[in-house]
C-alpha cells in the first residue's frame, strides 16, 4: 500500500507473470504464425525494460526497431544509467547499435 500525489492511494496487488518468450511460444502452440522478422516493438513498462528484454527470444527473432522506454528506473540518475547501459549490452550481443534518443526513447536498429 502507499499513496502517491498524483495518482492518490494505492494498494500492491501480487500478479502472475509471463515472459515473452513464453507468450510467444504459447502463440505458436496454438497454431498462430509470428513472423521471424518484426518491424517495430516499443517498450514502456515503467522501469522493467532490462527484465522484459532479458525475457524476449532475441536468438529467434529479427526486430527491425526498436524504442525502450529508459528513464523510469526507481534507483534514480545512476541507476538509469545503468540499465541503459545493460540493456545497450544485451542489444550489441544482437548487433543492435542506439541510433536516437527521443524523450525517454531509446531507438535501436
Amino acid at each position: 500500500s502507499g499513496h502517491d500525489e498524483v495518482l492518490g492511494a494505492w494498494d500492491a496487488v501480487p500478479m502472475q507473470t509471463l515472459s515473452v518468450s513464453d507468450l510467444l511460444r504459447g502463440l505458436e502452440a496454438e497454431g498462430f504464425a509470428i513472423p521471424k522478422v518484426i518491424d517495430f516493438v516499443s517498450l514502456d513498462v515503467e522501469g522493467a525494460v532490462l527484465a522484459v528484454m532479458q525475457g524476449f527470444p532475441l536468438q529467434r527473432y529479427c526486430v527491425r526497431v526498436w524504442a525502450l522506454e529508459a528513464w523510469s528506473n526507481p534507483d534514480g540518475a545512476e541507476g538509469e544509467r545503468e540499465a541503459l547501459l545493460q540493456i545497450a549490452m544485451l542489444l550489441q550481443e544482437y548487433d543492435y547499435v542506439l541510433v536516437q534518443v527521443l524523450g525517454a526513447d531509446h531507438m535501436f536498429v
